[in-house]
């Protein structure tokens, strides 16, 4: 059995949830910081403008993935 009380606290915390914090933190920044460009996609919902939809999730993943 490994002694995890020697590792640093992140290696105690599961990737995935680590991964999905740090996601979601940047999510929210993002958003907030263009209320415009949020309630565009918003709004594209009700309204069915699946074109709209599928740039403005293009570009947070875009913006997402890209090496910081």
């Amino acid at each position: 059995m490994m002694n995890t009380s020697a590792l640093p606290i992140q290696m105690c915390i599961a990737p995935g949830k680590l991964f999905y914090e740090l996601i979601e933190d940047w999510f929210r920044e993002t958003t907030r910081s263009d209320i415009s460009r949020i309630s565009r996609f918003y709004a594209a919902f009700p309204a069915g403008d699946t074109d709209t939809i599928q740039k403005m999730l293009d570009d947070y993943l875009w913006e997402s993935i890209s090496v910081r």
